[in-house]
């Protein structure tokens, strides 16, 4: 994580790269790849074990085949690849900034989401292959770790502005250059 903040790699072609990636996946392909009679329950803020057995009990063994091998495929690059367009472009702004030192420790959280949707898939796809049993205190759990997923997106996108927007109010109220590019400013917040 360390080396990415200096590497080549990220830069804006790459990160604008990424983000139509991420969109595209998002909103082209998973609803084309997705044929599900009802909800798909990954994209829901949160769902109670009452909401899960409803979703999933109306899913007929194709869909069940066809949720599996998405959540297989899409389902684990996804995460990994929207991960990385969080950290690009918060490496990136950072950099601009001149500030990516200083907030190393914010690299990590652009994967939290990552894991708690790997954490989701797996729980869902287990879930649907052990129907018609149905175990209600993981469906109670998926519903919460779901809710970590969004809410850890919304976090890091929230500290990322935030931080962005001080260091930027921070330099006009004193007369520093906004973005650096990299060189150093005079005076660092």
């Amino acid at each position: 994580m360390l080396k990415l903040e200096k590497s080549k790699l990220v830069s804006l072609p790459t990160t604008i790269l990424l983000v139509v990636v991420v969109v595209v996946i998002r909103f082209y392909v998973f609803p084309v790849l997705s044929s599900f009679p009802n909800k798909v329950p990954d994209e829901l803020m949160f769902y109670s074990s009452n909401e899960l057995f409803q979703i999933i009990s109306e899913y007929s063994n194709s869909d069940i085949n066809n949720y599996i091998l998405t959540s297989l495929g899409f389902d684990f690059i996804f995460p990994v690849l929207y991960g990385f367009m969080f950290l690009f472009v918060k490496l990136l702004l950072f950099r601009w900034l001149n500030i990516e030192r200083k907030f190393k420790f914010i690299n990590i959280m652009a994967f939290l989401p990552v894991f708690f949707d790997f954490t989701e898939n797996i729980g869902i796809m287990y879930m649907l292959k052990k129907l018609p049993n149905f175990n209600i205190n993981l469906a109670e759990i998926l519903g919460f770790i779901t809710l970590l997923k969004y809410l850890t997106m919304f976090i890091f996108v929230l500290l990322v502005m935030i931080i962005a927007n001080y260091t930027i109010s921070y330099r006009i109220r004193h007369s520093i250059p906004i973005i650096t590019g990299g060189q150093k400013a005079k005076k660092q917040i």
